[in-house]
């Protein structure tokens, strides 16, 4: 469709297809001849409909209106058609006959009509008296159903020019758009009201053809039945203490407005304010709230909710009755403030400024009172904001409102955060000591560059002591140094040598394509990916042959850093369990690499094959000595199966390396349920 409120209206039939009794589901025939009700139409899968089958169905009109939003009924649902150019003369209630052909939609099937029919007017069918939970399921759309619940908000909407309501039902909200009520029309007689609505229901969806909310289409205001109508002069109804809002009151109707009185301790005009009576503090959160000043005295009506701890008041309307004598702040801890019970109070508090941060919501304050961290947020900061100036481990004096923010299923509280109301909130109590943690750093490091002078100096003198030793000390070392040199030209040959001659390749071929963006793009990417593979070898080549690294120390770290960057950018959680002290043995570097290859096959398996989304890996050492454990939650395989059909190479690879270490190597893994792979290493003497 070419209009946003008709793509927001198509149905999703696609899952009503689904949900339909069986006999709805089958009643198209299986060569797809003329589709005669509207059933049929919704049981086509999506690929069907975009066919263009011809239909031909009778039924009543549920919706029409102007920007042709259209819904027809039969006894077998509803359907969404979308009318031929410049049709007119359709009325609510009508009965139709409609030719046409089906139609994809841009969520489910609909029907392309290219000619309707109006008869006279027919009765329509028994609405299905639903709730927002029966919408949410997709199994009501397009069909006529009865809403019930308590009107939120009313009036035109900006975005279509049509009527439209806000109603609260089960916990949950829903929009109605209702033909038909006219901007003159007086919608406080609908706010609070408890209502039965009929109208039928359209999808609002995305772009992938997911359904991501309803809509209910009233054709007529005779559809919107007031049962209980709200009091005639809102305000007169009785003031009631902050307190009591959402607690239990016997013979009490829930889910209306309630009045409040008292006055500003905070104004966000004109989103969210705060008031405090007598008994508590509490949000009020208004679309046109007026400009309100703190002192300023307030009477609200609006909708409990309930809120991160305490509740709030939505779609609230306020107004002023006068000025007080500004609330004084309660002065308290930090750790007071985190216990809940001053959740949307105006408060006192005194912290250490840890850090200074601008972020999208306003200008946040990170600080510390003992062990407990928390923010100070200033929503609406002015230009020259002197926050910004202040010097960090500064001890501050702040005022604002307290709110405590909550998670997990129990909503336990975790956290709280002050809300500024201007700059003026923040006092400096002291400044900083000179002794800061980076000074005293850069004095250690001074101190730490003059013993390092005096150990030189103390080497120097002693060279010549040493000097004859010295000589055939350097001797055996060139000696190790040439045999190592060559297995290292090996390593970069066999390692660095393939991935270079990539790059040079990958390069060539861009500059060949340089008229071709997709393909340079293509190959800068391959480039970009060779040199990150490049980087990753020399710095395992280079962490082998480093005899720093010849203890247990050096392995489980390199083990653990190599983890926990390899799976960094992918969708697999890493969790490494390492210990905290180790033997001082030592492992030749042969038997560091190979160790270190099993482990780099070992979790390149895991990410490549096994589609996991957690990966433990464990480092323990044991009297006997090392053993590596590695285990994914994955859709694990057989092994003998792999070996036999060549695709256990790696694995031998692995335990080849391993029992030449005098080690053992054993995998279990059952699909469906992971696998785990054990190495286990015996640190004798004529290892370590």
């Amino acid at each position: 469709m070419t209009s946003a409120l008709v793509k927001c209206a198509l149905c999703a039939g696609l899952l009503l297809a689904f949900l339909r009794p069986a006999s709805a589901q089958t009643s198209a025939p299986p060569d797809f001849a003329t589709l005669t009700t509207a059933g049929q139409v919704h049981a086509l899968s999506a690929a069907q409909a975009r066919e263009g089958h011809p239909v031909s169905l009778s039924g009543v009109v549920t919706y029409c209106d102007r920007l042709g939003t259209f819904f027809v009924s039969d006894d077998t649902g509803g359907i969404y058609v979308l009318p031929p150019p410049n049709l007119s003369g359709l009325q609510f209630g009508m009965a139709v006959k409609i030719t046409g052909t089906t139609g994809a939609g841009d969520f489910a099937p609909i029907v392309h009509a290219t000619s309707i029919t109006p008869g006279g007017f027919a009765p329509l069918p028994p609405p299905h008296v639903v709730s927002l939970d029966d919408l949410a399921s997709g199994g009501e759309d397009c069909e006529w159903v009865e809403i019930r619940g308590i009107v939120r908000a009313a009036g035109i909407s900006s975005e279509t020019g049509f009527a439209e309501f806000r109603v609260a039902t089960g916990g949950r909200q829903l929009r109605v758009q209702i033909a038909g009520l006219e901007a003159t029309t007086n919608f406080d007689r609908f706010v609070d009201a408890k209502v039965r609505l009929r109208g039928a229901v359209g999808g609002i969806f995305n772009q992938k053809r997911q359904l991501v909310a309803s809509k209910l289409f009233v054709p007529t205001p005779e559809q919107v039945v007031i049962d209980e109508p709200p009091p005639s002069a809102p305000f007169d109804v009785p003031v009631r203490p902050v307190k009591s809002v959402l607690q239990y009151t016997p013979r009490t109707s829930y889910g209306h407005r309630v009045k409040l009185r008292g006055a500003v301790t905070f104004s966000q005009s004109p989103r969210s304010v705060f008031i405090r009576d007598a008994t508590q503090g509490i949000e009020i959160r208004s679309d046109a709230a007026p400009r309100l000043q703190v002192g300023d005295e307030v009477e609200v009506i609006g909708f409990p909710a309930v809120g991160e701890w305490t509740p709030l008041l939505e779609d609230a309307t306020i107004r002023k009755v006068g000025a007080v004598t500004p609330p004084l702040p309660a002065v308290v801890t930090p750790r007071e403030a985190l216990e809940g019970d001053l959740d949307s109070e105006l408060v006192q508090v005194n912290a250490t400024l840890v850090d200074y941060v601008p972020r999208r919501e306003g200008e946040v304050l990170l600080l510390q009172s003992g062990e407990l961290l928390f923010n100070a947020i200033l929503p609406s900061p002015p230009r020259h904001n002197p926050l910004s100036a202040l010097p960090k481990g500064s001890l501050l004096r702040l005022t604002g409102i307290c709110q405590v923010q909550v998670g997990g299923p129990g909503k336990y509280r975790l956290a709280f955060r002050i809300l500024l109301r201007n700059p003026g909130d923040v006092v400096v109590l002291s400044q900083p000591p000179w002794w800061t943690l980076a000074r005293i750093l850069w004095v250690l490091a001074i101190m730490t560059a003059v013993f390092l002078l005096a150990l030189i100096w103390v080497f120097v003198l002693g060279r010549r002591v040493r000097a004859q030793t010295a000589l055939i000390r350097q001797k055996l070392h060139r000696e190790a140094i040439l045999e190592e040199r060559g297995r290292i030209a090996r390593d970069i040959h066999d390692e660095l040598g393939s991935s270079l001659t990539r790059i040079t390749m990958l390069g060539e071929r861009a500059e060949e394509d340089l008229a071709k963006r997709e393909e340079v793009g293509g190959h800068l990417r391959k480039i970009v990916a060779s040199a990150r593979g490049t980087v990753q070898s020399l710095e395992e080549i280079v962490w082998a042959v480093n005899p720093e690294n010849d203890t247990l120390d050096g392995l489980v770290g390199f083990i653990s850093h190599y983890a926990d960057q390899f799976f960094e950018s992918a969708n697999v959680h890493c969790r490494l369990e390492m210990p905290v002290e180790l033997s001082p043995a030592t492992l030749p570097a042969e038997s560091r690499h190979n160790l270190f290859l099993v482990v780099k096959e070992a979790l390149n398996n895991v990410l490549k094959h096994s589609h996991a989304t957690e990966v433990r890996v464990r480092v323990a050492e044991t009297t006997s000595g090392l053993e590596i454990v590695i285990e994914d939650n994955g859709v694990g395989f057989d092994p003998p199966m792999a070996t036999a059909r060549h695709a256990g190479n790696g694995l031998e690879n692995m335990r080849k390396r391993i029992e030449s270490l005098g080690g053992s190597f054993v995998i279990t893994s059952v699909p469906g349920k992971g696998t785990c792979l054990t190495a286990k290493l015996n640190l004798q003497p004529s290892l370590a």
